[in-house]
């Protein structure tokens, strides 16, 4: 099997951020679907997206659901992750924790518009920067 090119697997975890983004996106308002559920699609979203912000930087990403590794992982590469985008770690619970039990939000409604909020801020962030160090690779 031939190996993917980082920026193809960038690529291919950014499409898998986008469809959970639009999952998250469709659920949000949906008050039959329990907030873990939705939330859940903003974690992997998020996730995804940091996977590939690594792998665009040549890196091999830990298969972790963990945010907060992964947010280590790109300021590893040299990579900044703006600070408007640090909270995004807060999703961490939802991809594990959350499953099996239910969160309790203050406003579940205004958590899932906060939480599609950031996840649009953070694709931004990842594609741009992508985009950049593709960029910088033709420039060599």
């Amino acid at each position: 099997m031939k190996r993917r090119d980082r920026f193809d697997l960038a690529a291919s975890l950014m499409s898998k951020a986008l469809d959970d983004e639009k999952a998250l996106e469709a659920l949000k308002s949906n008050q039959e679907i329990a907030d873990a559920i939705v939330l859940f699609h903003a974690q992997q979203a998020a996730e995804k997206s940091l996977k590939a912000v690594v792998a665009s930087q040549g890196l091999a990403f830990e298969w972790t659901h963990d945010l907060s590794e992964l947010i280590r992982q790109v300021h590893d590469t040299g990579v900044s992750l703006p600070a408007d985008l640090e909270e995004v770690d807060s999703l961490t619970p939802y991809a594990v924790d959350y499953r099996y039990e239910d969160p309790v939000l203050a406003d579940s409604f205004a958590e899932r518009d906060s939480a599609l909020n950031l996840i649009r801020r953070m694709r931004a962030w990842a594609e741009s920067t992508i985009s950049e160090t593709q960029d910088r690779e033709r420039q060599l």
